[in-house]
């Protein structure tokens, strides 16, 4: 099924559709899913496990949700000792009630498939970050600003709920909590979508999404750190904040945009735990792609610098440093059925790969 388009195995249920029911007591679902890591390859995600029970709860059976896979074909290795010895595989697939397995001309179909799926993805999410860019042009004036999109890389289910009003304020809640602790002492006040300020309990309806900003709607104009985010209701999410805004205490050179990596490395922190909370809430454990740079929003050539803290409550750039004309964009994947702890490898890779370019280290969990 995950190597066609997906499909629901019903357990319980006899071939003539009668009910037979199973023992709902001895369905384990981390034994299925070691059993799916043991066997087959790549690694099958996108399969859930409910256990429904009969109105009058005379039965229960068994429901096993398969999601079309982005990483199509799979194939399963042979259980028996010989096929072990012999790495023996076969690449099935659904063919109405019964399982066939994929000749070489349909593998290599099915690989040019997933190639074609991969790019289709990477053009959609650099569509989202480009259209999240141009919101930004007007009247924001002459900043820097960081911008990112995160998309799943599989659809999700038609039968996800749509988020509500609460549902965002209980995510971006979330995600504060989360955040706390996975940073180092010298971020633990920086919290950047605090500066969201009594936007975040009152989100606005966008296209099939949620908006919560204070950096685009002229009623939005305050004293906060200009920040953006936009939460899809199919997972999706763009994220933008303001990283030149009240860095210097005086004004940088003519021709110079200001980068606080401060708010560099703590957005990527918050934004990584927020596709997460996202993730979760949406109840999906699809691969998340996430495409992440800064840059001026109106397209004007200038010389970037990066302020770090110098340890007295202020911030320089330091004399070493460099000044390149174009930050490079940097797009990574995050999988939200990893251990929390990878959301540290990930937030960090991407803070990385925008202060490198400075020359700066990323201290985000030093």
């Amino acid at each position: 099924m995950a190597n066609t388009r997906g499909g629901l195995l019903v357990y319980g249920v006899a071939d003539d559709k009668t009910l037979k029911g199973i023992d709902a007591d001895a369905v384990d679902d981390r034994q299925y899913a070691q059993w799916l890591r043991n066997h087959v390859r790549p690694f099958l995600t996108g399969v859930t496990y409910e256990v429904m029970q009969a109105a009058d709860q005379s039965a229960a059976v068994l429901v096993v949700e398969v999601a079309a896979s982005e990483f199509a074909p799979h194939s399963v290795t042979g259980t028996a000792a010989r096929d072990k010895q012999q790495n023996a595989f076969v690449v099935p697939f659904r063919d109405g009630d019964h399982t066939a397995w994929m000749e070489e001309h349909q593998i290599a179909r099915t690989y040019r498939d997933r190639f074609a799926s991969q790019e289709r993805h990477d053009r959609a999410l650099a569509k989202a970050w480009n259209a999240t860019h141009e919101l930004l042009v007007d009247p924001l004036g002459d900043d820097a600003w960081l911008v990112v999109a995160a998309q799943p890389v599989r659809p999700l289910s038609r039968l996800t709920p749509e988020i509500n009003r609460q549902d965002v304020e209980r995510i971006l809640e979330q995600t504060l909590a989360d955040t706390v602790g996975l940073r180092n002492e010298s971020h633990s006040d920086v919290m950047v979508l605090r500066h969201l300020g009594t936007q975040r309990l009152n989100a606005r309806i966008g296209l099939r999404s949620w908006v919560v900003s204070n950096a685009v709607a002229a009623a939005d104009v305050d004293q906060l750190r200009p920040t953006y985010l936009q939460l899809g209701y199919e997972g999706a999410l763009t994220f933008a904040v303001n990283v030149s805004t009240r860095t210097l205490n005086e004004e940088p050179e003519p021709g110079l945009l200001v980068v606080n990596s401060d708010v560099v490395e703590v957005a990527m922190s918050e934004v990584v735990s927020l596709a997460r909370a996202l993730a979760r809430h949406l109840h999906h454990d699809s691969p998340i792609g996430v495409h992440a740079g800064i840059s001026d929003p109106r397209g004007i050539t200038h010389r970037y610098v990066c302020a770090v803290p110098n340890g007295f409550g202020r911030f320089e750039v330091p004399r070493t440093s460099r000044r390149p004309r174009r930050i490079q964009p940097w797009t990574t994947e995050l999988v939200p059925s990893d251990p929390p702890d990878t959301d540290r490898v990930v937030a960090e890779q991407l803070s990385a790969a925008m202060l490198n370019q400075f020359g700066v280290q990323s201290r985000l969990y030093l």
